[in-house]
This record gives structure tokens, sequence and C-alpha cells, in this order.
């Protein structure tokens, strides 16, 4: 079956479509045409399964990641209202849970959902109270 072109030279688009042409064609399509059964196989004859699975686990570390950490979060619990004293508390929580792994190739998402929300509450008020120099009370006038 002769792909056609779109947009130039797509030879992997192109082998591709070759490919589920032979299946269609094939004697049991409806057998072979489960979507997993697919990428499966169109993931292992181009080489790309790793980027996949790459690309996968990014898509999960990111979302399950800022369901328990994020600058709102940082904000309700420090109390700070300027989001560049949050940027600073969250920047240094980020820092900061990379500090315990010993091999340096950790990714501050994965440590941070191993923290319970106590923990990273607690670390976002003392990092609050390392880095953000408290603000002067504003003048109150008295009359004596």
């Amino acid at each position: 079956m002769k792909s056609l072109k779109f947009k130039g030279e797509r030879k992997m688009h192109n082998e591709f479509l070759d490919y589920l042409g032979s299946l269609v064609a094939s004697e049991e399509p409806k057998k072979r045409l489960d979507v997993h059964v697919i990428q499966d196989e169109a993931l292992a004859s181009f080489g790309k399964r790793k980027e996949f699975d790459d690309a996968v686990r990014e898509k999960h570390l990111f979302r399950e990641a800022k369901k328990v950490f994020s600058g709102s979060l940082v904000k309700e619990w420090t109390g700070l209202w300027y989001w560049g004293d949050v940027k600073t508390v969250t920047d240094a929580m980020r820092v900061r849970v990379l500090v315990g792994i010993d091999d340096g190739n950790g990714d501050w998402r994965e440590e941070m959902i191993k923290l319970n929300d106590e923990e990273r509450k607690t670390l976002a008020v003392r990092l609050k109270e390392e880095l953000i120099p408290p603000k002067p009370a504003e003048d109150v006038i008295t009359t004596a």
C-alpha cells in the first residue's frame, strides 16, 4: 500500500500507515486491531518505547506533584500574600527535598510526593521563617 505524503517527507509516519494498511488487509484484522497492541507494536518497531515510557512517567509526576504541592498551597500554609515571597519558599522547598538524596539524581517531585501533608506544611512554614523577613507593622498613632 502506497502512503500519501503530508507535509514533506514523513518516513516514520508513512511506514506506520503502511503497517496499519497491512493489518487491515490481513486475515485477522479484528483480532489484532486492539489499540494497546498496535501501540506496543509501533513503539517496539520504531524503537520509541523508552521515550514513550519517560513521557508517561513525566506526565504522571507532574500531575501527582501538582496535587500536593503548588504555590497556592504554600500561600495557604504560610499565610504569605506576596507571590514573590511564595516563590522564594516554593523554590527553597524544591531544593530542600533533594538535599537528602544520596546519588543526586532524584526528582524533587518524587520526593515531594513521598512527604505527607503535615511534613510539607511544616517545611513551608519553617522556610518562611528562615527566608522571609517579617514585614514591619504599620505605625499606629496613639493619643495619650
